[in-house]
């Protein structure tokens, strides 16, 4: 074989050989960024649609849906449950506590810990942003069966676990080997 095909054939074969996606479509990488960006535009143009843009931002849904399931919780514990990284909670907490959504105080019985509690303003948001959420949910599934959605849940989880122990490792190359 020779002439261009051959060598976009060869050059697709190496291509494939180091791992490297022949084209954006089968990246995975750009396929999670491109969900990503089409999910916050959504995102924004929905709290819009539902009048809650004035003090809900994306990505306090999470610690909304949280603190609606069980409020009065520690950082630590808000955190075991939405998987943010500390720093990314507390300024989301932040926010959303000088957009009247949550109270922060220190804990009582631990004077080291901060508990987080729902604003009545942020009760009176909880039917709009489960109303949202469940329409989230629609458009993620799509058509997908039960199963698919399952399969997706279970891939990007195992994605999600790769990036946390590679950025683990990569602050603590000492410890890459305990592992």
């Amino acid at each position: 074989m020779s002439g261009p095909t051959a060598k976009t054939t060869r050059n697709d074969s190496k291509r494939s050989e180091a791992g490297i996606a022949k084209s954006s479509e089968q990246d995975v990488s750009f396929l999670i960024l491109r969900a990503f960006y089409n999910l916050r535009g959504m995102l924004d143009r929905m709290l819009v649609e539902h009048g809650l843009d004035e003090w809900v931002q994306a990505g306090m849904g999470p610690i909304l849906y949280a603190l609606y399931e069980q409020d009065d919780c520690t950082i630590r514990e808000i955190g075991e449950r939405v998987l943010l990284a500390p720093s990314t909670l507390t300024n989301t907490l932040k926010r959303m506590e000088k957009n009247g959504l949550v109270s922060m105080a220190k804990d009582e019985n631990d004077r080291r810990a901060m508990r987080v509690r729902l604003t009545p303003r942020a009760r009176k948001l909880q039917a709009d942003m489960c109303e949202m959420r469940g329409e989230v949910q629609r458009v993620l599934h799509g058509e997908m069966s039960d199963r698919q959605v399952q399969q997706a849940i279970s891939l990007l989880s195992q994605m999600i676990e790769s990036l946390d122990v590679h950025e683990w490792e990569s602050k603590h190359p000492r410890n890459k080997a305990r592992r």
